[in-house]
């Protein structure tokens, strides 16, 4: 006979402890749901530049022209347009074409890197010298520029040199002293951290977080203020816990300089099927807009996109996101943007924009769960209706109106409607896994079931 599990003092404990910690847990999500619905979230488009980052079919500068033209309406106002390396790029080529017509946005935003190499190893008054990212921006009269440093990075120092927050302070002011001289006075000015998340956990050199916060301490110094920080997760690296908890810390050290107004945008890039809820828990915690693509499409295995984001948050009940921005352009622009980034339409399964999102599966409508939201109609799309074992006879006589034309076929083929509902369940018993979904399919289906106007079809089967 088993005993029963005794019950002391120590587990009363444990079981108060418990309940305190999932009370606490559940307060934090509901003030992470409020802030998500709540937030007025500010997108920097990267349309540009993410969807070429080690492209197999990179961008020339005439697709430049193409995506611009796609963002069009979508309400984004700020993007980001080039980067720049020490060969010239079709960016430098499209920027040229532009300048000369005169067609430098206000709001167009370049990368540059705070420095890139330094101008006297040897010296202790280590200050390494501007890139030539900043000389190219200045060249072709971009406004606003993303400084890019890493934490990690210690590359032409002197040995032993303190990366402390008087030298990141002199670094940071002298780069936006130098913008606002030279580019322009009333430059809005970010500072990427690129290596921001990786540092903040990183274990091998144990000092790293302590140098990124003091980063942020360093730009919260920078008057004129800049415009925020961005930070991202190039490898994805971390779950979207630990995104929500590097985006915590920054913002609290912001806060802490009384920097509440700084945006701090975040980047995430998928591998692990986390980036797009690493984007949402980051922006629970602190963060303030995204700095993506339309689409998925960047490097590796792509990133979290600003559709993705925005219907996220809009179907969470966040009223600024149909206001703010056009969610049928967006999601046009999606669609198309990777069309114009790799040659085909969004594969099928990709969440939100790919073909099958649309889809309906049931009689009841919708593709599952109990989301209220519809998709299609949000962003002017049509439904398309899946022919599978759970598909009913209004469903199969709409995809035969589809592909067939309007002929009545609930009012003069009802009993064929049936026949067809129950020949594939009947195919699959008898091992027969058949697809009725195309044209094609759903012709000879409709022929088994005995249909009577098959010589009037079939050229439409086809």
């Amino acid at each position: 006979m088993e005993s029963e599990p005794l019950v002391d003092g120590r587990d009363d404990h444990a079981r108060a402890q418990q309940r305190r910690l999932l009370e606490a847990h559940v307060c934090a999500t509901e003030m992470k749901d409020r802030r998500l619905q709540e937030m007025d979230v500010f997108v920097l488009d990267n349309s540009m530049r993410e969807t070429t980052v080690a492209s197999v079919k990179g961008h020339v500068a005439a697709d430049k022209d193409t995506i611009l033209a796609e963002l069009e309406g979508t309400g984004f106002t700020d993007i980001i347009v080039g980067a720049f390396g020490p060969l010239e790029r079709p960016d430098d080529v499209w920027l040229k074409e532009r300048q000369a017509r005169g067609e430098i946005g206000a709001n167009w935003w370049c990368f540059a890197e705070m420095y890139d190499q330094v101008v006297d190893e040897g010296s202790p008054e280590f200050m390494p010298a501007m890139s030539y990212g900043l000389r190219r921006i200045q060249k072709y009269g971009i406004q606003n520029v993303i400084l890019e440093v890493d934490v990690s990075c210690e590359r032409g120092a002197p040995p032993g040199f303190q990366f402390d927050l008087q030298f990141f302070s002199r670094l940071f002011q002298s780069r936006a002293d130098y913008i606002r001289a030279q580019i322009c006075s009333e430059a809005k000015i970010f500072i990427n951290i690129r290596d921001g998340p990786w540092a903040f956990f990183d274990t091998t050199k144990g000092h790293l977080r302590a140098r990124m916060l003091t980063m942020v301490h360093a730009a919260a110094a920078v008057t004129p203020r800049l415009f925020g920080l961005l930070f991202e997760d190039p490898n994805a690296e971390l779950p979207h816990w630990g995104m929500g908890t590097v985006t915590g810390h920054i913002r609290a050290a912001m806060l802490e300089d009384g920097w509440a107004d700084g945006h701090l945008l975040v980047h995430i890039h998928k591998r692990y099927a986390l980036a797009d809820a690493g984007v949402l828990e980051s922006l629970a915690l602190g963060a303030t807009g995204v700095w993506c693509a339309t689409c998925e499409e960047g490097g590796g295995m792509g990133h979290a996109s600003s559709v993705t984001t925005l219907i996220n948050l809009h179907r969470l009940g966040n009223r600024h996101v149909a206001r703010k921005y056009n969610l049928k352009k967006v999601y046009d622009a999606a669609v198309n943007i990777t069309k114009i980034s790799t040659g085909a339409v969004p594969p099928p399964r990709t969440e939100v924009y790919g073909a099958r999102a649309l889809d309906i599966l049931w009689p009841s409508g919708g593709t599952g769960g109990t989301d209220n939201l519809d998709l299609a109609d949000l962003v002017g799309c049509e439904h398309d209706i899946r022919i599978s074992p759970f598909a009913d006879a209004k469903m199969i006589a709409a995809k035969l109106t589809k592909y067939f034309g309007p002929l009545g076929w609930e009012e003069h083929e009802a009993g064929v409607l049936d026949a067809m509902v129950r020949i594939i369940s009947e195919d699959l018993v008898q091992g027969r896994s058949w697809e009725y979904n195309g044209p094609a399919g759903l012709f000879e289906l409709y022929g088994r079931a005995g249909g009577c106007r098959c010589t009037t079809l079939r050229s439409k089967s086809i």
